[in-house]
């Protein structure tokens, strides 16, 4: 189970989310980012790190998502980024390694309830401990189907875990 988000961190790590079409930041982006500036504000940690590399579009997932801070008023040395990640693995592979080369232990992370579970055991695989601030959603279709995905994604990662971290 993940720490919950009492106390401060060294880090609030934002895992990313698909843009929309034109490169706008869609709904899930807009939930995690806003709740990531809540903690901030909060000053639950000094920074934030946004994870998220070009998935489908050019621009990456994690510059999307500084952008949207920015015009929210975060200013640009509490911005780190992450532009490498395409999936939740490589969001905690990647994090993992600015973490250590940075020196921060606390990571706080941002992502949606319905995705937590599995990004805390990427991160735990990695030996990395995290308190885990879940991005509440109200239960639709859209949300019923990603709580559906992310029970296969649960079946399947300890799998691809071990692939991963035979490469590692």
């Amino acid at each position: 189970m993940a720490r919950s988000e009492p106390g401060n961190h060294d880090v609030i790590v934002v895992l990313g989310a698909a843009q929309l079409p034109d490169g706008s930041p869609g709904p899930v982006i807009e939930r995690r980012v806003g709740e990531a500036l809540r903690l901030w504000r909060a000053g639950k940690a000094p920074r934030i790190l946004f994870s998220g590399g070009a998935t489908a579009l050019p621009t990456t997932e994690a510059e999307t998502m500084a952008v949207l801070a920015r015009a929210e008023g975060l200013p640009e040395d509490a911005i780190h980024l992450e532009d490498r990640s395409t999936r939740t693995l490589e969001n905690a592979v990647f994090c993992v390694k600015i973490m250590r080369a940075q020196g921060w232990r606390e990571p706080l992370v941002v992502t949606d309830d319905f995705h937590m579970a599995r990004a805390v055991y990427c991160f735990r695989a990695l030996r990395q401990p995290v308190s885990a601030a879940k991005v509440r959603n109200p239960m639709s279709w859209k949300i019923f189907l990603q709580w559906c995905r992310e029970i296969i994604g649960r079946l399947i990662y300890p799998r691809q875990v071990r692939a991963y971290l035979g490469k590692w």
